[in-house]
């Protein structure tokens, strides 16, 4: 993978650097993010997945510098199955525990947990010293070939200085659009300012279920999640 610095001039036509993993058929770089500081030293870092061999999937994270972005990985993780493809999609961006440091989101979406291909979504905290080893969070869909193919951090929507999975701004997709949508929900639906899902009423798009959902939403006590199947889906998160 190589990488480019930007200038005012615009981009660099020689790589900055070349990173690489030394493993074969890794297929490094099937996603990629570079919008958050995890380590809270002033520079973005950098969060590249890859394939996997055997489709297991994984990402490592290279941390930017005055010198331009390191190419020896501090972090690293791999998926645990074959074909589950940890990495689909990754994203350095929200920093969901307000501690300064800018976290790590990762999908894979073909996990299988009791449900075949499922798909689940896991969060890392970013600390001084790097990402634990293992998620803070984690959450599967528990619907057989639901497929989660996508999250992201989208901001703090309810103001209250978190850009937190409290209040939805962790948002999970859904590869396999079997049925139109169901309505969906655009803008600050009640006029306080925000673009907010805390009070979400209408109906979450159903792309997998074989019918239209009822007009509900999907909260939780401590945790609202939206996603691309407009059922409930269950949460499992480790501490």
């Amino acid at each position: 993978m190589f990488v480019y610095a930007g200038s005012a001039t615009g981009l660099d036509t020689v790589p900055s650097a070349t990173i690489t993993t030394g493993l074969a058929d890794e297929n490094m770089g099937w996603w990629l993010s570079s919008r958050g500081d995890t380590d809270g030293d002033g520079y973005t870092d950098l969060l590249v997945a890859s394939a996997g061999a055997r489709g297991e999937g994984g990402a490592a994270l290279y941390l930017g510098g005055v010198a331009g972005v390191g190419t020896t990985p501090v972090w690293t993780v791999r998926g645990t199955q074959d074909d589950e493809l940890l990495g689909t999609t990754v994203d350095i961006g929200g920093d969901v525990n307000g501690d300064g440091f800018a976290d790590l989101l990762l999908t894979a979406w073909a996990s299988s947990n009791g449900q075949a291909e499922e798909g689940h979504a896991e969060l890392y905290l970013g600390a001084a010293d790097g990402p634990a080893g293992e998620p803070a969070w984690l959450v599967e869909t528990n619907q057989v070939a639901a497929n989660v193919g996508s999250a992201a951090f989208v901001g703090d929507l309810d103001g209250d200085g978190f850009v937190g999975i409290t209040d939805l701004n962790i948002v999970l997709g859904n590869w396999n659009q079997n049925v139109t949508p169901g309505n969906p929900l655009e803008g600050d639906p009640n006029g306080d300012g925000f673009v907010g899902i805390e009070d979400l009423n209408e109906v979450l798009g159903n792309w997998n279920a074989g019918t239209p959902p009822a007009q509900t939403a999907v909260p939780e006590p401590a945790t609202l999640l939206l996603f691309g199947a407009g059922v409930a889906a269950g949460l499992r998160r480790r501490m």
